[in-house]
């Protein structure tokens, strides 16, 4: 999947976005470590799933559904558990902690509550739930590059490539 990743002055509220026609990722130029790597791992599923956009019915399944992979994705069960009794509970630290935004935190607790809600475990699920082919952060970044998001995607305007 060859896609352009290219970092513009976004509306306030607007992280990123996918363009299928084009095979452009497009993320607001102003985005903290974190939240590039969460929007950048979000619009690569979106990518992935060919999504075309998220104004109908059908969009908004596909929104739920990269909400959910990028957290599944982002965030460890092992890692999760750690930070969890680490900072006893606490989002904010346990967010920076995993390096996801709290948006992502939240979408992975909700998956949480949802598992033991219906009766599944978290552990194990994760590679089920996400097919091995998806095209990930974790696949095309070491972890120390991750958490020091030592990811260059270029300066404002410029374009880096996904294979």
């Amino acid at each position: 999947m060859g896609l352009r990743v290219e970092e513009d002055c976004l509306p306030r509220g607007m992280n990123g976005y996918y363009c299928d026609a084009l095979g452009l990722i497009v993320l607001h130029d102003k985005l903290n470590a974190r939240q590039r790597l969460c929007t950048l791992q979000h619009e690569l599923i979106h990518a992935h799933y060919h999504d075309t956009g998220c104004g109908s019915v059908i969009g908004l399944r596909a929104e739920l559904r990269a909400r959910r992979e990028t957290a599944l994705t982002l965030i460890s069960p092992v890692e999760y558990r750690l930070a969890e009794s680490t900072y006893d509970g606490e989002a904010y630290s346990m967010a920076v902690e995993l390096g996801v935004t709290m948006q992502v935190l939240k979408d992975y607790r909700t998956l949480l509550e949802q598992r033991v809600r219906y009766g599944a475990e978290m552990v194990g699920q994760q590679s089920r739930d996400i097919p091995s082919h998806n095209p990930t952060i974790s696949a095309c970044v070491p972890m120390s590059e991750r958490t020091s998001m030592g990811i260059k995607i270029g300066d404002k305007n410029t374009t880096g490539v996904f294979p």
